[in-house]
């Protein structure tokens, strides 16, 4: 048992920075998304109003 301590942590070290580097990435991600859906949202209101589905067609 004793010599599955040292084992387990040099496992549990690369796998804690991977894991922090993924929680990173994942808020990164979800930040950047949440910001897409705030400049978003207007559209998505607009959208939502508009009755007939041919008006939601990208006007110019």
């Amino acid at each position: 048992m004793g010599l599955l301590i040292p084992f387990v942590n040099a496992h549990l070290k690369p796998l804690q920075q991977w894991f922090g580097g993924v929680v990173v990435i994942v808020v990164v991600v979800s930040l950047g998304l949440g910001l897409l859906k705030i400049g978003q949202f207007p559209k998505v209101v607009e959208f939502l109003k508009s009755p007939l589905p041919e008006s939601s067609a990208p006007k110019k």
